[in-house]
């Protein structure tokens, strides 16, 4: 069997949310690029596994490869239960993680990236690059939304919302309320004029992950990426009441959003608004 047949089979049998199944198919699409092919679940060997795992940690951060490596086992584990598969050795290659820097801007460091972001020239998905990559920051910093809710906001939703609206997150499942400030909705309103549908037509999302990323660098701000950004929120959240920023940034717990989002080094004070637009 087809490893990517057995993630729809696996996910099937289990009910589990499609945000969670993308990142499974990511994984066995990563196994297919380094074997040249489809995987089967024969394919599930220890050998194979670690070279795979060896590869990919010379591109990739140790975390990612520790994510891909924990996906992978959950469902060798699952194809051994289906006695598709033995089930895997202890001796599965294991990352060795350093300790997280999380990195985040302030005001200044927004001002830098906007400043930079209008600059660009030319177009994504048939969209002005410098206002498209612009409001989506904006959007970004207002309500820490990840990409893949971002990219399925439409504007109609938006407007009719007054930019206050709940959406269900695709990752977790999970409902969450999204406020943009009135700035904000100035910004959107004026670069939808003429447009319709989706706020941020997604041709390539890997091409938007590079421009915001180079606009980054080249204003001195290091390689600063979309989930930087929504720590940045999530953070100016939490300094001004302790506590508040896993709720705003739709988490499911305070744990989590502390052990990943936020540096250990936080001054609070109250009122939970992002302060960084």
């Amino acid at each position: 069997m087809r490893l990517v047949d057995y993630v729809t089979r696996y996910a099937l049998d289990r009910d589990i949310r499609e945000g969670t199944v993308e990142q499974y198919r990511l994984t066995v699409r990563s196994l297919e690029k380094f074997l040249g092919r489809s995987p089967s679940v024969e394919d599930l060997q220890p050998e194979t596994i670690n070279s795979w795992l060896r590869m990919i940690g010379e591109k990739c951060s140790p975390y990612t490869v520790k994510s891909k490596r924990a996906q992978l086992l959950v469902l060798w584990r699952a194809a051994a239960d289906d006695e598709l598969s033995p089930p895997p050795p202890r001796k599965i290659r294991r990352p060795k993680l350093p300790e997280r820097v999380v990195r985040t801007l302030d005001a200044e460091g927004v001002r830098r990236l906007l400043a930079q972001i209008a600059t660009t020239h030319g177009t994504i998905a048939g969209r002005p690059r410098p206002t498209y990559l612009r409001t989506l920051v904006l959007v970004t910093l207002d309500s820490a939304l990840r990409q893949s809710d971002l990219h399925r906001l439409d504007w109609s939703q938006v407007l009719d919302a007054g930019g206050r609206l709940q959406i269900v997150q695709r990752k977790t499942g999970r409902r969450r309320w999204v406020h943009m400030s009135e700035p904000t909705m100035a910004e959107l309103t004026s670069y939808m004029r003429g447009f319709s549908g989706s706020l941020w037509p997604m041709a390539d999302r890997g091409a938007v992950t590079r421009d915001l990323r180079a606009a980054a660098v080249a204003a001195g701000l290091g390689r600063i990426t979309h989930t930087d950004l929504r720590r940045s929120a999530i953070r100016s959240v939490e300094e001004q009441q302790a506590g508040a920023g896993w709720i705003f940034a739709g988490h499911e717990s305070d744990s989590t959003t502390r052990k990943w989002y936020l540096p250990k080094d936080l001054v609070y004070d109250s009122l939970p608004r992002p302060r960084l637009t």
